[in-house]
């Protein structure tokens, strides 16, 4: 009887070591799953996993132009259509919702809006052609808009912070003086779209402004020039990072740097094949009212190229808070496949490959993290819009 207690404990070891071992293995199992886990590996492949496309709308609703999307809380799809005019919203599956919105200049309609956020409660359009910020709410209730007068640029960009808040990247252009470079503004907004504080703002050239004629004012653009590149991290600090130099930093909504992280990195010389490549993908409207490929001999006279390419070309931050940078590499389809990852104190994880897409990730339209998957805008084999949702994976290995 004297070594009961003692039995007793041997056998609830006994019965305890599965739990305590399958706790373990979920512990390791949950811990290799994270996207830092994946990212590890060295390279990521982005497996599809649900398209959206024209057959998941009503007829009468078409799918003509997205340009910009993002997710709730609970899932659900917002697809900005520039064309069309409207949101349309999708469950987490894909089913059609409804549609947000309609062209117009009235309360809760848009005129070619160009960029969305969705916060707690509410979305955010900048509605470019009516020229105001709008918001309403998630199942498209008018709620509020706002001029530009208090902005200090033309809104380009927008982000939701996790607190409802938002911030709006501008860009001004100084008409009156061609010789000035623009600036970029990252304003801060309350919910009611009240301007609180500028947080940033850099000088760039990413356009010339050359005058002609009387009063006539052309726009070159400048080819590799320096950008400004940011996104909101999920504890609501802001990664900004200007591409002259491979730096960026981490700043607090007030403004305040907190932390400036720096990367060697080889320059990458501008070729003449890459200028003959600019210059081919532009258009033009010819005198006759045609469209024309290539680009007017005005522009290829005044267009001038650095001798070096930017460090990076764009930054993004994904669900978990990592910092993805696209470097600018001397072979470029080895660039289109390369992310530079950071966690979110800005320490150096992995530089990775990505696989199971054509181009480059980070300069994708619409694209938006979903914990371990991303959606994209993308054109099928006929070049119409679909929405796809891919799940990030690590690469298989070789056995």
């Amino acid at each position: 009887m004297k070594f009961k207690p003692a039995f007793s404990t041997f056998i609830l070891l006994l019965v305890g070591l599965p739990f305590l071992f399958s706790s373990f293995m979920n512990g390791q199992k949950k811990a290799a799953d994270t996207l830092v886990e994946i990212y590890r590996q060295g390279k990521i492949n982005l497996v599809q996993e649900l398209v959206i496309d024209q057959s998941n709308l009503p007829t009468e609703v078409v799918l003509a132009s997205p340009i910009d999307l993002s997710l709730d809380s609970a899932g659900n799809i917002y697809l900005l259509d520039f064309r069309e005019s409207d949101i349309k919203k999708f469950d987490l599956k894909g089913k059609f919702l409804q549609v947000i919105g309609r062209p117009g200049q009235g309360p809760g309609e848009f005129n070619a809006p160009f960029s969305l956020a969705i916060a707690s409660d509410r979305i955010l359009v900048w509605d470019m052609r009516n020229r105001r910020l709008t918001t309403v709410s998630l199942t498209g209730q008018y709620l509020t808009s706002a001029n530009l007068t208090q902005l200090k640029g033309r809104p380009w960009r927008v982000k939701a912070l996790p607190d409802g808040r938002f911030i709006v990247e501008t860009k001004k252009t100084y008409f009156a003086d061609p010789q000035k470079p623009q600036e970029v503004f990252l304003e801060l907004l309350s919910p009611e779209l009240e301007v609180k504080k500028v947080i940033y703002s850099h000088s760039v050239w990413e356009n010339k402004f050359i005058r002609f004629g009387e009063g006539g004012l052309a726009n070159v653009p400048l080819p590799f020039s320096p950008r400004v590149h940011w996104d909101v991290l999920p504890q609501g600090k802001i990664v900004i990072g200007y591409s002259e130099n491979y730096e960026f930093s981490l700043y607090t909504l007030q403004g305040e740097e907190i932390k400036k992280i720096t990367r060697p990195y080889q320059p990458v010389k501008v070729t003449k094949e890459d200028q003959k490549n600019h210059f081919a993908r532009m258009t033009f409207a010819s005198s006759d009212g045609t469209t024309k490929k290539g680009a007017p001999d005005f522009i290829v006279k005044n267009t001038t190229f650095p001798r070096y390419k930017p460090a990076y070309r764009g930054l993004l931050v994904d669900s978990e808070g990592n910092i993805l940078i696209q470097p600018y590499l001397k072979d470029k389809e080895k660039m289109e496949r390369t992310l530079d990852v950071f966690d979110s104190q800005g320490n150096f994880i992995q530089r990775i490959e990505v696989s199971g897409i054509k181009g480059s990730l980070l300069t994708r339209s619409g694209l938006c993290w979903q914990g371990k998957f991303i959606w994209l805008i993308e054109k099928d084999s006929e070049g119409l819009p679909i929405i796809v949702k891919y799940r990030v994976t690590a690469w298989p290995k070789k056995n």
